[in-house]
């Protein structure tokens, strides 16, 4: 599916939503800038239309992105709001939602609208919108207004433009193509500033996320013999994961790029590739996926034996 040919895709997509009065907005887990970026633009073109709209992030904190108009309204209670469509974007599975680990999709919904752009994506929804050439969710977002002919306002554009710019490392990664440049720069015409935007992303670190970088990279190990670095971080340090593997990325050596983030219940995965390695279906196995250079995963386990089941089974698939 390409987000200027399969304008069908699309017009389904408006059709379904139009036809909807209570929509919840859902994620995956760990939300991003790109998942919420391109959710909180949804949810302003779907109040555009008259719908009661709730983005619901269960336990979600908007510290970091406070910038994005509209999110002092995201829903972070135990269960979610009551509606008739359930809309899941960036999600590859319904179980990757917060809260839904082991339930999936709960019942009660008359429709649910899977919109994604991830590899291995289980199609669980009445309406399957997934194409995995989308740089992002932002980018994905981007192609349906425009086909649709819907007029971005500026705080979309700064919702969408944030979105594309941390999927895509500003602009670095493999997942960039022409269209991707087309988009950003049309949202920049919608008016999404660049400078401000990158600030706000990657410019706001504190004293403390700075040590953690350091502290990070002082636990980083080389393996090698199969060109694969991997650190870690525990329970209470800041939040530094992007930063973390974007330092490990300029290792000239490194090929695969692990993170392990300890958590109180368990230890979340984050893998990289900078070769024809596909970490997506690598993560597969932990119950995880993404895309073939990045992807994620949760494992239930402790920080110590978690690291060891999955070093042994990525040495095993790198030889």
């Amino acid at each position: 599916m390409s987000g200027l040919t399969n304008s069908a895709a699309f017009h389904a997509l408006q059709g379904q939503l139009s036809l909807a009065e209570r929509v919840v907005i859902a994620v995956h887990a760990d939300p991003d800038m790109d998942a919420i970026g391109s959710a909180l633009a949804m949810r302003a073109y779907l109040m555009d239309h008259g719908k009661s709209v709730k983005l619901w992030l269960r336990g979600f904190t908007a510290r970091h992105y406070d910038f994005l108009d509209g999110i002092s309204a995201v829903v972070t209670t135990p269960e979610p709001p009551a509606g008739d469509t359930l809309l899941a974007m960036d999600c590859a599975s319904a179980y990757r939602i917060e809260g839904w680990q082991k339930t999936g999709v709960p019942a009660g919904y008359a429709s649910v609208i899977n919109w994604d752009h991830h590899q291995h994506n289980d199609q669980f929804g009445d309406l399957n919108i997934v194409d995995t050439a989308m740089s992002s969710m932002g980018e994905f977002v981007y192609w349906f207004f425009t086909e649709i002919e819907y007029a971005i306002q500026p705080e979309q554009a700064t919702q969408l433009y944030a979105a594309i710019v941390y999927d895509t490392g500003r602009f670095a990664y493999s997942n960039v193509t022409t269209q991707t440049f087309q988009a950003a720069a049309a949202l920049v015409a919608a008016g999404a500033q660049p400078e401000g935007i990158n600030n706000a992303i990657y410019n706001t670190k504190s004293v403390a996320q700075i040590k953690t970088l350091g502290t990070a990279m002082e636990r980083l190990t080389i393996e090698r013999r199969y060109g694969y670095v991997y650190t870690y971080l525990l329970p209470d340090d800041p939040m530094v994961s992007q930063d973390a593997l974007e330092l490990m990325r300029a290792l000239k050596t490194a090929k695969v790029l692990v993170l392990f983030r300890a958590k109180e219940s368990g230890v979340k995965l984050n893998f990289r590739s900078k070769i024809e390695f596909d970490v997506a279906t690598f993560a597969q196995q932990f119950g995880g996926g993404g895309h073939r250079r990045a992807s994620g995963a949760f494992v239930s386990g402790s920080l110590e034996s978690v690291m060891a089941d999955v070093l042994h089974a990525l040495e095993n698939a790198l030889r």
